[in-house]
């Protein structure tokens, strides 16, 4: 079994299949290194999704990733910031113990077109888009699931997400 340490950048395959397809996953980015959060106990981790881009649905392009940006991802996708989750660092520790998580690797500082966020592929770009910090839009990230946002809001979790993380 390999050392798994919930460090910023670290990437999760984090099972969120319907019933009908358990096996399915979805990759999720570790925003911040595990931290002491108001009203939690122990160390926590701020964690988002990422989602494929569909034709004529809306989504957030504060940053976009396309495939071989990771190897997991194989359509244009997007960090799904209105989604982020607050998570004990433990419980993502034992998830990857347990083998309930996968590690994935750990994403590049930031992201250019035609270089991809992750350290093993290749590639050159100019313009940089970054992953967590001035990307993400703060007012909209909910604080935890079921708890209400910056706008006194509850987020939702949308159908079929991951019950490891939230429940």
């Amino acid at each position: 079994m390999k050392l798994f340490v919930p460090f910023r950048r670290a990437t999760l395959l984090v099972p969120s299949g319907p019933t009908h397809d358990p096996d399915q996953k979805h990759l999720f980015i570790l925003l911040t290194n595990p931290a002491q959060v108001r009203d939690y106990e122990g160390k926590h981790s701020l964690l988002v999704g990422v989602t494929t881009i569909h034709a004529g649905i809306p989504y957030d392009s504060a940053c976009e990733l396309h495939a071989g940006d990771h190897p997991f991802i194989k359509h244009k996708s997007f960090v799904f910031y209105a989604e982020a989750r607050i998570e004990a660092s433990q419980k993502l520790v034992d998830g990857v113990k347990r083998g309930v998580f996968s590690h994935q690797g750990m994403l590049v500082e930031d992201i250019r077109p035609g270089r991809p966020a992750f350290p093993l592929a290749s590639g050159a770009g100019s313009e940089t888009r970054s992953i967590g910090h001035t990307a993400c839009d703060q007012s909209r990230i909910p604080i935890a699931p079921g708890k209400p946002d910056k706008t006194g809001e509850n987020p939702t979790t949308p159908s079929g997400t991951c019950s490891c993380l939230t429940g």
